[in-house]
């Protein structure tokens, strides 16, 4: 079952990022702004860093993930973004059973370890 989970994950993963792609270009043309040269700067971040992000279902935290979707959501209506925020909210409450908490912080350790080895392929 495991395996059979992980193969569907793995593609609602690379769906997931496709519809993330497919947003910021609806945004972008919104703002008026070049999606190519919004995607070389992506590009180039992970160019620099050697790898792609390594990410784990905690809560998103940090100074700018979820004030950024904010403001990005006070001048575009998105779906998308309202359910990444939904999702988080989520999240802030499964958090705080034990199990959850515990199988999370596990994920974030093997993250933690990948990007240290990536780190160490530079």
């Amino acid at each position: 079952m495991e395996t059979e989970l992980a193969k569907l994950f793995e593609t609602t993963y690379r769906a997931w990022m496709i519809a993330c792609f497919q947003e910021m270009h609806r945004i972008s043309r919104h703002f008026g702004a070049d999606f190519d040269d919004i995607t070389d700067f992506i590009e180039d971040t992970h160019r620099v860093r050697l790898d792609r992000p390594v990410m784990f279902p905690g809560v998103i935290g940090g100074h700018c993930l979820i004030p950024n979707i904010e403001l990005l959501l006070k001048s575009y209506d998105s779906k998308f973004l309202r359910l990444v925020l939904e999702s988080n909210e989520k999240r802030q409450n499964e958090i705080k059973n034990e199990q959850v908490y515990e199988e999370v912080k596990k994920i974030m350790k093997r993250a933690e370890a990948l990007q240290k080895d990536l780190t160490n392929i530079k």
